[in-house]
Order: C-alpha cells, then structure tokens, then sequence
C-alpha cells in the first residue's frame, strides 16, 4: 500500500463523541511546493500519486476501509453513502454539500478550504455525517444548511438524531479536511 516511509498522519479527535472520527491537519502526507504535505484533494493539481499516499495514509491512520470523497458544491445537497460507493481512483464518488453513511468502515472525507468542518453524529441512529459549513459571518460565502435536512433525509422515523449532532470545527482560514 504505502510506498514511502511511513509518517504518522495526526488525527484531532472530539473527546467523548462516539463515533469513529477525526480531522487531518496538514502534517503526515508527502504533497510538495504548495500542497505540502497532506494533501487529500486530487482536482487542485497535486500529483496524483502523492494524492494517493497522502490517501492510503490517513486510511491506515484511521483505521477505515475505505474513503468516500465529494465533489463538493455550496449548495444543500445530502449524498447518503456506502462502502461500495468509495472509487478506487482519485475521482469523488458523488456531488453533494454534505454526507452521511451507517457504514462505520467508510470514511466520509470533505474538503474545507473556505469552510468550516462540521462531524455529525447520529447517536444511536447509527448515521455520522460530515459537511463543510460555509454560514454567513464567517467569512465562508453564503450559509449551506444542508445538515439541517439530513435526519429528513433518512426519514421521519430517525428525526430526532439530530438531537445527537456534534460540531468540532476551527477557524475558516485553518481548517482541515474531515475524514
């Protein structure tokens, strides 16, 4: 799997929040120039191959199956994901604002350049999801809210999952990706 000597990939966790989670900062990848060096997205023109390492390492750090990458848009689009969607290439296994999945070895992995990360827990639901939040007032663009839909999107039986939501988010400017 990995080709380079192995570095390990940082993960900052959300103590007390159940489900298997964490955010990558940019340490642990081996992305050069402007992409050092955990570079996770392979539309920015990264080399695909450092794309790749920088990939099959936050898989091994994690401990997940697979990755799920979205095209990402600003809009309020909820893309429900499973292990068999991961691609085995760099290209992203759908388009939406944010994800969810009941499949816990499937990592939900978006971007957050110019948003804010969001990890959503489900509680006992059993569903996690994940968004790049882009509100109004945070220097973002305009407010997404896609999460907002999502218990509706499962459901009405599970609408009270969003009772267990959690938000670990940094600034605009620092944020990292979400896996």
């Amino acid at each position: 799997m990995s080709t380079h000597t192995e570095v390990e990939v940082p993960l900052l966790r959300a103590p007390g929040l159940a489900a298997p989670h964490g955010f990558t900062t940019r340490a642990g990848g081996v992305s050069q120039g402007p992409f050092a060096t955990l570079n996770l997205g392979a539309h920015v023109g990264d080399a695909p191959e450092a794309v790749q390492e920088n990939r099959d390492r936050l898989l091994k750090a994690s401990g997940l199956e697979r990755l799920a990458v979205l095209d990402q848009i600003h809009g309020a689009d909820v893309v429900e994901l499973r292990l068999s969607d991961a691609r085995d290439d760099l290209a992203p296994c759908a388009i939406g604002d944010a994800a969810i999945t009941r499949d816990p070895g499937l990592g939900l992995c978006i971007g957050s350049a110019d948003c804010l990360p969001i990890l959503i827990d489900g509680g006992t639901s059993g569903w996690v999801g994940s968004e790049g939040f882009s509100g109004s007032g945070t220097g973002c663009g305009g407010t997404s809210g896609s999460m907002h839909g999502g218990p509706n999107h499962l459901g009405a039986a599970e609408a009270n999952a969003c009772q267990g939501w959690a938000l670990l988010a940094g600034t605009c400017a620092g944020a990292g990706a979400g896996a």
